[in-house]
C-alpha cells in the first residue's frame, strides 16, 4: 500500500525511528517534510490564526494540518486508490503489514479508516461492529475522536477534504473524524483492535514539552481570562453540545454505542479469523 509519514526536517531522530519501524514491517513509506512555523506566511496567519476568528487555530495546529495536506496532495498525485498517512511518533503493531496486504487484495470498505487508538476511556464507538476487515472489527464513532497518527483514506476522501475550505480552519484530527463525515456522505470507521498508537499515549511524560502541548497550555490560560460574547457562547454551545454531545448521549442511552478504550494490538497477537 502507498504509505507516507510526516516528519520535521530537524527531527532526524524520529525519522530514523520511523524508517526502522517501517523496515521491520516491510512497509515502503515515503517521507513528507512537515510544514513548520516558518512556513506560515502573514496571509495564512491572518486567515486561520487571527484572534477575531470564532475559533482561531494555534500556529502549531495550522502547521500540523498543513503537513497532512501535503501528504494528501502527494497521494492524489499518484494513481493509487488508497494510501496510509502516519505521523512520526506512531508506534506500529506488527500486524499492520498483513492488514495492508489484505486491503491491497480486497479493497477498503470505507472512505477513511482510523488505525489509531488514543487509549482514551471516553472514546465512544458502536457497541455492535458495522463491518469487518481482515479479521478486525469496524465500528462507527460518536462524539469527538482525537489523533491523526495513522489512518488509511481513499482518493475521494482526500479530494473532498482538500476541496472543502470551510473545514481547513480546524485541526486535522477533529475534521477527519467529526466535521468531514458530518458534512459529506463519506464513511468513517474505527479499526478494533487498533494497530497504531502515539508514543506519548504509552508514555505521557513525552507529551510535556512538545510544541503542541506548550502552545495549547498557553492558549488555555488566555481563554480562561478572556470574556466572550453571548453570540460566541451560543455558537459554541450549538457546535459542541447540540451537534456532538447530544447525539452521542442519545446513542449511549439507546445502547447503540458506549465509551470504551479502543485496545492497541501491539502484543503481536493475531486477530480472530474472519473472511471479510
Amino acid at each position: 500500500m502507498l504509505s507516507y509519514y510526516i516528519n520535521l526536517d530537524r527531527r532526524t531522530d524520529r525519522r530514523e525511528a520511523m524508517e526502522k519501524r517501517f523496515a521491520d514491517l516491510k512497509i515502503n513509506a515515503t517521507r513528507i517534510s512537515a510544514f513548520t512555523l516558518d512556513d506560515i506566511t502573514p496571509e495564512l496567519d491572518a486567515k486561520y490564526c487571527a484572534p477575531h476568528l470564532f475559533e482561531p487555530m494555534l500556529r502549531v495546529e495550522l502547521a500540523c494540518t498543513s503537513s497532512h495536506f501535503r501528504a494528501m496532495r502527494a497521494f492524489l498525485a499518484s494513481d493509487a486508490p488508497v494510501a496510509a498517512i502516519f505521523e512520526d511518533d506512531a508506534i506500529l503493531a506488527p500486524q499492520l503489514s498483513a492488514l495492508f496486504e489484505h486491503i491491497d487484495a480486497h479493497g477498503l470498505p470505507c472512505d477513511l479508516l482510523r488505525l489509531e487508538t488514543f487509549l482514551d476511556p471516553k472514546s465512544q464507538i458502536s457497541v455492535t461492529p458495522v463491518g469487518s476487515l481482515g479479521g478486525y472489527t469496524l465500528h462507527d464513532m460518536q462524539h469527538f475522536t482525537w489523533g491523526a497518527a495513522g489512518y488509511v483514506l481513499t482518493r475521494k476522501a482526500a479530494e473532498r477534504y482538500l476541496a472543502n475550505h470551510t473545514l481547513h480552519h480546524t485541526i486535522v484530527d477533529r475534521v477527519i473524524w467529526r466535521d468531514l463525515p458530518d458534512t459529506t456522505n463519506l464513511t468513517i470507521r474505527q479499526l478494533v483492535p487498533a494497530l497504531v498508537v502515539q508514543e506519548d499515549r504509552l508514555n505521557p511524560t513525552l507529551r510535556v514539552g512538545s510544541d503542541l502541548h506548550g502552545e495549547r497550555a498557553h492558549a488555555a490560560q488566555h481563554i480562561h481570562t478572556q470574556k466572550r460574547s453571548l453570540a460566541y457562547e451560543l455558537r459554541r454551545f450549538w457546535r459542541y453540545e447540540v451537534k456532538v454531545a447530544l447525539p452521542a448521549l442519545i446513542h449511549r442511552t439507546l445502547k447503540l454505542s458506549h465509551r470504551t478504550i479502543v485496545p492497541f494490538a501491539g502484543s503481536g497477537v493475531a486477530p480472530k479469523s474472519n473472511k471479510a
